[in-house]
């Protein structure tokens, strides 16, 4: 659920990821900032936001996103089974 919302036009335009351009490195560096904020509820460390700045800017904002949501922090936060927010939880699919 996650990775549908963070990949939808709707997200990508909120967080910026729509003006990213290969000359405009903030605008890389702001979305991922968003995306840390958003997917992980926490501000990115430096190491992190150097890194996923340069993944973005070679590999595109699918693959930040897809790092985020099967990183093991996001694992150990949410499971499967949750989704960022407060105490938000998604049930899984119904038989």
């Amino acid at each position: 659920v996650a990775r549908q919302i963070v990949n939808s036009a709707e997200y990508r335009q909120r967080a910026g990821a729509d003006r990213m351009t290969d000359e405009d490195v903030t605008a890389y560096r702001n979305a991922v900032r968003s995306l840390y904020r958003h997917v992980l509820g926490r501000d990115p460390d430096d190491a992190g936001l150097r890194d996923l700045t340069r993944i973005a800017t070679t590999s595109g904002f699918d693959s930040v996103v897809d790092r985020m949501v099967g990183s093991t922090e996001y694992q150990r936060l949410f499971g499967d089974n949750g989704v960022p927010g407060r105490n938000v939880r998604y049930c899984g699919a119904t038989r």
